[in-house]
This record gives structure tokens, sequence and C-alpha cells, in this order.
């Protein structure tokens, strides 16, 4: 029995380490390009880079957009579930918490999307999106030493990562509420082994 648990444990802690790995990737990604795009030797580049990073923000802002949607059209449906008044308080809270977050998502998908298309119609328009994202430092750029060193804001890599960690995490809570549903219904229905609740559980947790 207590061999069984200890693997339960491990499993669980393996599942949740890649989990979160996957979440948080986005934070990990963005500091790097948005650094090498402030701080390339020439104008010019400086100019490609932060087009480049601007034309894929907005792709990638569309498709939080539209992800957001769906899952919150998902979490709004599961609410009409006939078992769902009979389900623990638990899953209506995460539901209720992940509709918020993938409504609050498309909110501020849609105000950086706006944000980028109007810095965008400047005739410098590169340079200006650029001194949003970074500040100047008195250490000079490495080949370029009439070039200051410019950071990234720190306020700058949360915030145009917001939209996908909100999505990231409606989604996890919304999965999160749904596997607690689940094994609500086995305990309600008892302990057959054979019941189609145990069936559906195994497909959610296989170890157990």
């Amino acid at each position: 029995m207590l061999s069984s648990i200890i693997q339960l444990l491990k499993a669980t802690g393996r599942l949740l380490e890649q989990l979160f790995y996957v979440i948080f990737v986005p934070w990990q990604s963005t500091s790097e390009p948005i650094r090498s795009l402030l701080n390339a030797v020439t104008e010019l580049e400086q100019n490609e880079l932060t087009s480049a990073w601007r034309d894929r923000k907005l792709g990638e802002l569309s498709f939080v957009g539209v992800t957001c949607a769906i899952v919150a059209a998902a979490t709004a449906t599961a609410f009409t579930w006939p078992e769902v008044p009979q389900s623990p308080w638990s899953t209506k809270a995460l539901w209720h918490a992940s509709l918020a977050l993938n409504i609050t998502a498309i909110c501020v998908a849609t105000q950086q999307t706006v944000a980028l298309h109007r810095l965008s119609c400047y005739a410098d328009g590169p340079k200006k999106i650029r001194s949003v994202l970074g500040e100047e430092t008195g250490a000079p750029v490495l080949g370029a030493s009439q070039q200051k060193f410019i950071r990234p804001r720190w306020s700058q890599l949360y915030v145009w990562q917001t939209a996908v960690m909100l999505l990231n995490f409606g989604v996890l809570l919304f999965a999160i509420g749904l596997v607690i549903f689940v094994f609500d219904s086995l305990g309600e229905n008892g302990s057959s082994w054979s019941s189609d609740d145990i069936k559906v559980r195994n497909l959610y947790y296989p170890p157990l």
C-alpha cells in the first residue's frame, strides 16, 4: 500500500513539473528577443527586428483572443450540464475563475493589439515601440562604443505576456475543476469497478 502511494506521489510530481514548465515557457522566452531588438548594432537592424517582433506579437495576441473565446464558451457551456448543481463548490469556483481569466485575457489582448497598431501608424513606429519596451543604461553596447545598452523594462516583460499567461491559467483552472467534477461523481456512485464513472476516471488518471 505504501509503495503504491509513493508511486502515485512520484507520478503526480512528474506531471506537475511538466505542466508548470509548459505554463511558464512564455516568461522564459520573452526577454531575449526584446533585448536583441533593443541592442542591435545598426538602426536598420533594430527596425527589422522590431517589425518582426511586432508582427509575431500581433499574431500571438490574435491566437490568444480566439483561444480564450473558445475556452470561455466551453466553460460557460459546462455550467449547463445537469450534474453541475450537485457538484462540489470547488468545481464551480474554479470554473468561474477560469471564465473571468479568459475574458480578462481577451480584453488585454485587444488593448495590446490596438496599442501596437497605433504605434505602427507613425513614420518612426519601430522606434516608438522600442522606447516603450526599454530604457537606456550607462553601459555601451558590445561592438558599438557610441551606442548605450538598452535594457528591457521589467514591467513590459510582464505586460506583454499577461494575455497568454491568463489563458494558460484559465485552461488550468478549468481542467482542475473538471477533474474534481469527475472524481466527485465517482464517489457518489459507489466504488463498483464496472461503473461508467470508474472507466471515465481511469482515462483521467490511469495510475489510480
